[in-house]
């Protein structure tokens, strides 16, 4: 095992991490891999990230961010599960965190704006079902022991031409 860590305190704040790659004045920056295990005849080994809990105060948050660019496109985020070859590939899912005395936290889901040109699309799509059935999309408004959760779609308007069509 290789453990790296900061030290603990008993007063004030315990000791920060960074791990920086060289920055190149010509050609591109250095990169960065955190690489988990491979298990030949079990699983894999798991790559967890936490932010730090709070007793007193919020918990600590974790930004996960591409690059910008001041002359291209800013670098692309993805997130995916691999293929599984004998079997289903893994799954996939994004949650707020429920809470015991307040309201759980937001999802929220949005493409940028364009100051030129078209805005960002965004895509649902369920997967293909060669042998089987095609996947299906839910929606679902919370349930309340007041008034439950609403949905609303709506397409975008125009200031020169029509609004967007709903399809």
């Amino acid at each position: 095992s290789l453990i790296v860590s900061s030290g603990t305190t008993s007063k004030g704040s315990s000791g920060n991490m960074t791990l920086i790659s060289g920055t190149a004045s010509t050609g591109g920056g250095g990169g960065v891999s955190i690489v988990v295990g491979t298990g030949a005849t079990v699983s894999g080994g798991k790559l967890v990230m936490n932010a730090g809990s709070s007793g007193d105060d919020s918990g600590g948050y974790v930004s996960l961010l591409s690059g910008s660019s001041s002359s291209q496109s800013s670098g692309d985020f993805k997130i995916q599960t691999l293929h599984g070859t004998n079997g289903m590939s893994g799954s996939l899912k994004i949650e707020s965190g429920a809470s015991s005395d307040g309201g759980s936290g937001a999802f929220a889901m949005h493409s940028g704006n364009a100051e030129s040109g078209s805005g960002g699309n965004i895509s649902v799509v369920a997967g293909t079902g060669k042998g089987d059935v095609g996947g299906s999309i839910t929606m679902n408004a919370g349930l309340a022991s007041g008034s439950g959760g609403a949905i609303t779609i709506s397409s975008g308007s125009g200031s020169s031409k029509s609004s967007g069509n709903m399809m």
